[in-house]
């Protein structure tokens, strides 16, 4: 459990920054606009919401817990696979060193799934 929590907060931080870039560029859109969101913006963020539900479906699940690196890079790596075959998220590549696979939402925000816990002993990212 010690290990998903990292995991969660680093997922957590993604989905939240995606939101913020949204709600700023729909906020701006409209402020320039003067009228409301489109159906485009509207359902962007639906889409970055689905992303997400989809990651967090696997990553706070028991068996994923229980997973070695490369069953949770199996299980991030077929998961992905879906939602870029059903046009959600671009450009899936993944970092061996890392353990990091990287991707685009369809609205060009940035996200990623890390594989395994990357913070220190303490629970705290290392400095070096």
């Amino acid at each position: 459990m010690k290990k998903i929590k990292p995991l969660i907060f680093v997922v957590g931080i993604f989905a939240v920054v995606g939101i913020f870039f949204l709600v700023g560029k729909a906020y701006g859109n409209r402020a320039a606009k003067n009228s409301e969101p489109s159906k485009e913006e509207a359902s962007s963020a639906d889409q970055v919401a689905y992303v997400d539900q989809k990651m967090d479906e696997v990553l706070t699940s028991k068996e994923y817990n229980k997973m070695s690196s490369a069953e949770r890079s199996e299980r991030a790596s077929e998961i992905l696979s879906q939602l870029e075959k059903e046009g959600y998220i671009t450009g899936v590549s993944y970092d061996e060193d890392s353990l990091l696979y990287s991707f685009e939402y369809s609205d060009g925000t940035l996200g990623g799934w890390q594989i395994e816990d990357f913070s220190g002993k303490d629970g705290l990212l290392p400095m070096n």
